[in-house]
């Protein structure tokens, strides 16, 4: 029992409201710790989350900048993105005919969320266009039609601002091709005009970049090098500075024209290998992607979508992450195959991954994900704070890494591995810790070059 004279009364009070304020202090420090999705929106300089009259869901756009970071090195044949459909034909544009499919011009799709847009291209008159079918586009008072250099002005205005701004912000163009031969160089010449070669990664790049582009001659037809391609590689061809933001690829040529043609040095040709769906409705993605889709086109999207935003998300869960109480700096995938962070000191299993026949990734999502990613994929029985990931993995055998998953797939395959183990949650290769380079609340991959 302690005593407490009344001369020391004052002193103790002080001592007391001392340490109050400090447990007062420490309380509201662990709120302030809480990751601000706005802060961080401002941080990646994603401009158009914040500069909005309508308001979005800041977490779920946080969120949904960390998945595409997550996938900013891997090919694009195994990412899963949004796309638009018919993303021209919009009322931002004066479409007033009923069939006008988007209410947003086509830059601000992208801010949205687009990484993928859809374009038809015509002939109108002698002039190029982007319009719904022959007979809309011939039609003379259809409202559809949309002057080239009104879109392509656009990408052009984006690619501006992204520069401003500095992101690392891609686009890939898909181009409906419905004009002749002759009129795939007019629309050649006008990319390299109103857009510019700085911005657009061409076939001419490629050959630079990968051994399997040397193989491509001038003017050769060359599909999209999805298994090799990725963001990061489209920014940098250039150096760490570099401009290139869009790759374009045509589909539905003129059956006169042959495989070598002066349009094929800017425009790939066919999609690579990516599967495709558009939708329309309050449909999510997530049922497409869980089937191994790459990208799912989208009608009438807005700055409140939630198809662009938590329904959009197959690596975090919602509200994730959220630095929650005194700091959660590393990444764990959950019995539900989401993400969520963590204390690193908290003791755990791993998510471990290793080459199947010398490739990091299956041959193609949507047949081969399934079959192939569980077998690349194992957890250890072994429990252990998360810096200790790479040598536990590497404990099952050398060719066992501590990894991330990059897709859907991925994610369903270690959810899988968790229910079979009986654990319901394992660490993965992912943290915004100091310690490893990244700024708080921004969280990177931490993997080994194998």
């Amino acid at each position: 029992m302690i005593k407490i004279h009344s001369t020391s009364l004052p002193t103790f009070l002080k001592r007391v409201c001392a340490a109050l304020f400090t447990i007062i202090t420490m309380m509201s420090n662990s709120v302030l710790a809480e990751t601000d999705p706005y802060s961080m929106l401002l941080q990646f300089n994603l401009y158009y989350d914040y500069d909005t009259e309508q308001r979005t869901d800041d977490h779920a756009k946080y969120a949904l900048e960390l998945q595409r970071r997550l996938t900013y090195s891997t090919p694009i044949r195994y990412t899963q993105v949004l796309a638009t459909h018919n993303s021209y034909n919009s009322d931002a544009y004066g479409a007033i005919w009923v069939g006008a499919e988007q209410s947003l011009r086509v830059k601000d799709q992208i801010d949205v969320g687009a990484e993928i847009i859809e374009l038809d291209l015509h002939q109108f008159s002698g002039d190029q266009v982007f319009c719904h079918g022959s007979f809309y586009c011939n039609f003379w008072f259809d409202p559809q039609r949309v002057p080239i250099s009104t879109v392509l002005g656009d990408l052009r205005d984006w690619a501006y601002k992204q520069d401003q701004y500095g992101t690392n912000r891609t686009v890939i163009v898909h181009i409906e091709n419905a004009v002749s031969s002759g009129a795939q160089t007019t629309f050649k010449n006008h990319l390299i005009s109103q857009i510019g070669l700085d911005y657009i990664y061409t076939p001419e790049d490629y050959k630079e970049d990968f051994p399997n582009g040397l193989e491509v001659a001038n003017h050769k037809r060359t599909s999209l090098p999805t298994r090799e391609l990725s963001r990061e590689k489209i920014r940098q061809h250039d150096g760490l500075n570099g401009k290139k933001r869009f790759v374009f690829f045509w589909t539905k040529n003129d059956s006169n024209t042959d495989d070598n043609h002066e349009s094929f040095d800017v425009v790939f040709d066919g999609w690579g290998g990516l599967n495709r769906h558009w939708k329309s409705g309050d449909d999510d993605s997530l049922d497409n992607w869980d089937d191994g889709i790459n990208t799912v086109e989208h009608y009438d999207v807005s700055a409140t979508d939630s198809r662009f935003q938590n329904k959009a998300l197959w690596s975090w869960g919602e509200g994730e992450p959220n630095d929650y109480s005194i700091g959660e700096d590393c990444a764990a995938i959950g019995s539900n195959g989401r993400f969520n962070d963590r204390r690193c000191d908290r003791s755990s299993i791993f998510a471990c991954k290793r080459r199947l026949n010398g490739a990091l990734h299956v041959g193609d999502l949507k047949d081969d994900g399934a079959a192939d990613y569980p077998s690349m994929w194992t957890l250890t029985t072994t429990k252990n704070t998360w810096s200790n990931g790479e040598s536990e993995c590497q404990a099952l055998g050398s060719q066992w890494h501590f990894d991330v998953p990059r897709n859907m797939m991925e994610t369903l395959a270690l959810k899988d591995k968790l229910s079979a183990s009986g654990e319901t949650v394992a660490w993965i290769a992912y943290t915004d810790q100091d310690s490893e380079g990244a700024t708080e609340g921004n969280f990177i991959i931490t993997t080994v070059d194998y």
